[in-house]
């Protein structure tokens, strides 16, 4: 990138008019983290090509980068009067609402989206991001339900509704989504140490299943290299449900000292039930 941007400086330096080039720059400058710069280059081909939608989409992009929300809107909006592609201009104003925590807008904005094409899996699936992070669960479990059909990465999708399921106190539902969801070449740690936790210490029985926690649970902590000391506890109980509790006693020990002075009260009363050989039971998940 940094050679790209030497060589379309000699060009507009040569060329001034080359909007082409002018624009490619600004996608550069972008894509280099330098959006403060990009507007200069994107202005000046807008100037010689002012019905290019294109080049209102990366203005956007630029004052977006540059933490200036409202230009980068109007942008927007004069890209789709320009003919920019409506889906993927909708999606950026929806994205640059969210961050200024604008909901409403921000949900406005994918709707719109999604009428140009409701099969979109970035405009569903960030819909459903943003409706579960406000608590939206009913809501975002439909638009999750909806991608899920036409997902390419399905196991992205089933970890969302895992989470969706499980905020909901639906673990049967949570634990079926989790397992589609671990079902890739390296998932997500944070997910299998959730599906460990659930299978390690329900008080449901039929949910329960002791060996596959401990399979997910020490997958959890090798793969993050043992960085997190929560993922030690997901270990712990693991090895409580398969009886192994001198185990379960090192690996709670082990988080225990992870968290250095901030030791959760619960964490230490998981290490006086497996001291006294008993395995962890709750009605809840992780969360």
């Amino acid at each position: 990138l940094d050679e790209a941007e030497g060589y379309l400086r000699e060009v507009v330096a040569l060329s001034p008019n080359d909007f082409g080039a002018q624009f490619t720059l600004g996608e550069v400058l972008l894509a280099l983290g330098r959006p403060g710069e990009a507007i200069e280059p994107i202005n000046e081909g807008l100037r010689v090509a002012p019905r290019v939608g294109q080049g209102y989409v990366l203005f956007g992009d630029a004052y977006a980068g540059s933490g200036d929300p409202v230009r980068a809107i109007n942008a927007y909006g004069q890209a789709i009067q320009n003919q920019a592609p409506a889906l993927e201009v909708w999606i950026k104003i929806a994205q640059v609402h969210e961050q200024s925590q604008d909901w409403t807008r921000a949900e406005g904005a994918y709707r719109k989206a999604l009428e140009e094409d409701g099969s979109s899996f970035e405009a569903r699936f960030n819909l459903g991001q943003m409706l579960s992070r406000q608590d939206r669960l009913e809501e975002a479990i439909g638009e999750f339900e909806e991608v899920l059909l036409a997902a390419s990465r399905p196991f992205v999708v089933h970890c969302n509704l895992g989470d969706l399921f499980e905020r909901k106190g639906d673990l049967n539902r949570a634990v079926e989504h989790y397992r589609e969801g671990v079902k890739t070449q390296a998932p997500p740690p944070d997910i299998v140490d959730r599906l460990a936790w659930i299978l390690a210490t329900q008080e449901e029985d039929a949910l329960r299943n002791g060996l596959e926690a401990l399979e997910l649970a020490t997958y959890a902590v090798q793969a993050t290299q043992g960085a997190y000391p929560h993922l030690f506890e997901g270990l712990a109980a693991a090895q409580a449900e398969t009886g192994a509790f001198d185990e379960a006693l090192k690996s709670q020990e082990r988080a225990i000292a992870g968290y250095g002075e901030s030791v959760p009260e619960a964490a230490k009363q998981r290490l006086e039930s497996y001291r006294a050989r008993r395995p962890l039971r709750q009605a809840r998940g992780r969360l």
